[in-house]
């Protein structure tokens, strides 16, 4: 018999995989990564990464995703990159979780590099950030056409400067996603487009801003804003 190839034993764990037998799938997969082929390789280690989480095995997870990550092919170790950032994120490890998405946004031309960009804006907040917060979020913003991130990116983006108080850029960057128009971000953004308004003074944008919530009948927005215009009539004793 034939000695097995790499890719003989790639296509030996995604059947075992499938099976449900995840512990003889890792055992294939490793076999899989000392071939010396670079493509088989970084993909068994991201199946292996699958396969050990699903098995409890964390540690080993995080391993396999590192080793593919570092392979730098562009789908697989994006893939990696950012099931390695979400496990560490998701075991508290925001630091080891921030690492992984940049060394994903190094990548030449990988997928997924909106979403990445966008969730290390949020975990760049989370540990006390707001540059590589900011310029996170404005990169996913501008490198991204597809909704719901591009939106997301943007009111993140509005929300970060509002608070540090730039309203006039908050303000901006909320008017781009209601101007987008996705359907769960966009009243969101109206709404805090209103309170920017308000924050800066003019109380007839954004009473007028909140109208037009009212009046679209969307279901969680438009009771807020009904009550933000009832506030106004009641310091305004209307």
């Amino acid at each position: 018999m034939s000695q097995k190839t790499p890719y003989d034993y790639f296509v030996l764990g995604e059947t075992l995989f499938e099976r449900g037998q995840r512990e003889e799938a890792a055992k294939a997969w490793r076999a899989a990564m000392v071939g010396g082929d670079p493509d088989v390789a970084v993909n068994a280690a991201v199946n292996l990464g699958t396969a050990l989480k699903q098995t409890g095995d964390l540690d080993g997870a995080e391993e396999a995703w590192a080793i593919a990550l570092t392979h730098r092919v562009e789908e697989a170790s994006a893939k990696a990159g950012i099931a390695l950032a979400e496990l560490r994120a998701a075991r508290g490890n925001l630091p080891g979780a921030a690492e992984a998405y940049r060394a994903v946004l190094t990548l030449p031309d990988p997928p997924h590099l909106p979403q990445a960009a966008l969730n290390l804006g949020v975990i760049a907040q989370q540990l006390g950030d707001p540059e590589e917060a900011f310029d996170s979020f404005r990169f996913a913003a501008e490198i991204s056409d597809a909704e719901p991130t591009r939106s997301m990116a943007m009111l993140n983006l509005g929300l970060l400067v509002a608070e540090t108080g730039h309203l006039p850029e908050a303000r901006d960057a909320f008017q781009k996603v209601v101007d987008w128009g996705d359907e769960d971000l966009a009243p969101k953004a109206k709404l805090n487009l209103g309170l920017a308004y308000l924050t800066l003074g003019d109380r007839k944008k954004a009473r007028a801003t909140w109208a037009e919530l009212v009046d679209s009948g969307h279901p969680t927005a438009a009771p807020e804003a009904r009550e933000n215009i009832d506030i106004l009539d009641e310091e305004e004793g209307g």
